[in-house]
């Protein structure tokens, strides 16, 4: 799966990684912060 490294790669160039997802992944370790719940529940909280 070419993306899936997308977020290790944005990390490592400096962004804020945020994972949406119903539970938590082997990706959470690298991410910012982890959003557990539906993302169609989670995303429209958001500012």
């Amino acid at each position: 799966y070419p993306a899936a490294s997308l977020p290790e790669i944005a990390r490592a160039a400096g962004a804020f990684v945020v994972e949406v997802n119903a539970e938590r992944t082997p990706l959470s370790e690298f991410c910012d912060e982890v959003l557990t719940g539906k993302a169609g529940e989670i995303l429209p909280l958001l500012d």
